[in-house]
């Protein structure tokens, strides 16, 4: 569901409530919902949802009360109410447009209409939905019903916006929101009259999916051996004898492990289990297109920011996801106070500490960095992770993603941009949710 219920009393705005419009003093107002109980002559007791418009000044819900007399329409008021709120950061409230709908005319439902909760009785379905009616259709409605003015907020006395009820009966079940329309009615109160009007704007909810413009860089994981390396393998630490280390990975104990290559050696090294474990077979090493497309940041105790690289094909298993990262000690640092399980200290060469730089596997869960060396398993609470920068795929890229970001849900505000046709149609195109 792209919206939700909050309930609140007198006047209280929750900071995300969808506003319907402004009144005559200037006041926003808001969409809220009454729930009351139905007399047992009507629904056998179920409770009826119905929206109506918040004023906080006035500290009420007003909403038409469709049981209160047998004859004609009312008006009632609540201190307490439900208020609609987004889903999540990614739910966006919009307004669309319906007129000219004639109840010989087979129509359907929309799709993201914010609808009431369903209630029903034994032949017909009633849905009540929030509207918002334009003052100038005002003079095409009909009256059904009245109220006293000076009973009522002020809002509706000639308001520019409206938030009446409205509903549709259907006979048909529900069946993904494709509803056939039977019956649909918008009642909003003005000037002392509850009016009836078929041109409205339905209150619709949209769940934004991210726009992608930007992407990250191509890699790939190239199987070799003998200590041959692929071009764009990725040169990522310092052996104590000076040599450049690659980044590899390889199975062990049916887990993909990432480790370094010593070309030199020909061999892959990587840890698992206290241990180090050399490969002289078939391996994998990294490679990556663009040799921009990736940093190293600073992180400790396990810590991997969103974008890191996953190096290993993800293990799902009764402790849950085991997800393990490319990691390698910090750059210029002594890696000689790393140890082992066992309290093992490293052991290096004399004049290499401070210009060693090894690599292995983070691991989230455990809160360290992994490295193989020496024939043991090292530690470090500190380290640098591998993350992957996003990049711009292209100008036409951008320039659409900002177009359909500040324009997402509203159908015609494209059009009334100063840009070409050409791009214009492109972004409605190409756009996932116009």
């Amino acid at each position: 569901m792209t919206y939700r219920m909050v309930t609140t009393r007198k006047g209280d705005i929750p900071l995300g409530t969808v506003c319907a419009g402004v009144n005559v003093n200037g006041e926003k107002v808001y969409i809220g919902r009454y729930s009351e109980l139905v007399p047992r002559a009507h629904w056998n007791e179920k409770p009826l949802f119905v929206f109506g418009v918040i004023t906080p000044s006035q500290g009420v819900l007003t909403y038409c009360d469709y049981y209160a007399s047998e004859k004609e329409l009312m008006l009632s008021t609540s201190e307490g109410y439900d208020v609609v709120l987004p889903g999540d950061n990614s739910t966006i409230f919009h307004w669309k447009s319906f007129e000219g709908y004639t109840e010989k005319d087979k129509s359907y439902f929309l799709e993201d209409v914010v609808l009431s909760d369903k209630i029903g009785r034994a032949t017909k379905t009633y849905l009540p939905f929030a509207a918002r009616v334009e003052a100038s259709v005002i003079k095409e409605s009909k009256v059904v019903g009245y109220y006293d003015k000076s009973k009522f907020p002020a809002d509706f006395d000639g308001p520019l916006f409206g938030v009446g009820q409205a509903w549709y009966d259907e006979d048909a079940d529900v069946q993904d929101r494709q509803i056939a329309v039977r019956s649909i009615k918008v009642h909003v109160p003005h000037d002392g009259k509850i009016l009836e009007v078929y041109k409205f704007q339905f209150l619709c909810s949209t769940k934004v999916p991210e726009l992608s413009y930007s992407t990250y860089p191509t890699i790939n994981w190239v199987t070799v051996s003998d200590g041959h390396l692929p071009p764009n393998a990725i040169a990522a630490g310092v052996a104590p004898n000076g040599e450049v280390l690659y980044i590899g990975r390889g199975e062990h104990e049916y887990e993909i492990i990432p480790g370094y290559i010593v070309p030199s050696e020909k061999h892959l090294h990587i840890c698992y289990g206290s241990d180090e474990h050399i490969y002289s077979g078939d391996y994998e090493a990294l490679t990556i297109e663009d040799k921009d497309g990736f940093e190293w940041g600073v992180y400790f105790d396990g810590e991997v920011p969103v974008n890191s690289l996953v190096a290993n094909d993800i293990i799902v298993n009764l402790y849950g996801t085991k997800e393990i990262y490319i990691g390698r000690t910090l750059t210029g640092s002594d890696i000689s106070t790393a140890m082992t399980w066992q309290k093992v200290p490293i052991n290096l060469p004399h004049g290499r500490v401070a210009n060693t730089q090894l690599l292995g596997k983070i691991h989230p869960s455990h809160e360290c960095l992994y490295v193989p060396w020496d024939g043991k398993e090292y530690v470090y609470q500190a380290y640098e992770v591998l993350i992957l920068k996003r990049k711009p795929r292209s100008l036409q890229d951008i320039c659409r993603h900002v177009i359909i970001t500040a324009t997402i849900g509203l159908y015609d505000k494209i059009d009334q941009l100063p840009l070409p046709v050409n791009l214009k149609e492109f972004c409605k195109v190409t756009a996932p949710c116009l």
